[in-house]
């Protein structure tokens, strides 16, 4: 683990896994949506 000296840094890092996060989260949503196209079509 790298260790994070200054606050502007710490705020950096923050930033940044919260965008992965929402990312992460964005993609989720779009492949559930697909997969539920995907098995409504095949019932």
């Amino acid at each position: 683990m790298v260790k994070i000296e200054t606050i502007e840094s710490v705020k950096e890092y923050n930033d940044i896994k919260k965008d992965i996060v929402e990312i992460f989260n964005r993609i989720n949503k779009d492949k559930l949506l697909e997969l539920h196209k995907y098995i409504k079509e095949k019932l």
